[in-house]
């Protein structure tokens, strides 16, 4: 007897829950921006029947209503600190130091040098040798649409 009142107390206290967070998310106002996340929230999707047929409302709805959730800086925060304590270190790019102090992942760095002097390369229509160099003239005269090319071990001449 007391199993089944006990199982009763908990369906019970669920429900009130489930049907309050849908109360408190009808009547609380909603926030454009986040502060704690340094973002924008997103906004309510519009209805219409071809945003229904190709899926983008629920898609949408579904994340304006993880953002507009009642208590979900609390539930962000308890969450973080359950990650803490099951030893889960570096959560979302947010790493624990000493102290307290929280601090974010250093961005990954790439060789972007590179990467640029490619596309010059290519869009200058440079030949891969390094020794190579092509002179272009900046005032608006071209000569035969090109500019001349020099060489670094050949240097005077013009090829």
């Amino acid at each position: 007897m007391i199993k089944n009142r006990n199982s009763k107390i908990i369906i019970i206290l669920f429900c009130i829950f489930i049907a309050g967070t849908g109360i408190l998310f009808a009547a609380l106002p909603k926030k454009d921006y986040s502060a704690y996340e340094k973002r924008y929230l997103a906004a309510r999707p519009s209805l219409s029947v071809s945003s229904v047929a190709d899926g983008s409302f629920s898609e949408g709805f579904e994340k304006y209503l993880a953002d507009h959730t009642p208590f979900r800086t609390f539930f962000v925060a308890v969450n973080a600190y359950f990650e803490l304590i099951k030893g889960n270190n570096g959560s979302n790019g947010v790493y624990l130091g000493r102290e307290g102090w929280l601090i974010a992942k250093p961005p990954e760095r790439n060789n972007r040098l590179t990467e640029n002097l490619n596309r010059i390369k290519t869009a200058l229509h440079i030949e891969t040798n390094p020794d190579e160099y092509r002179l272009i003239n900046i005032d608006g005269k071209e000569e035969n649409g090109t500019g001349r090319r020099y060489s670094a071990k050949n240097a005077g001449k013009v090829r």
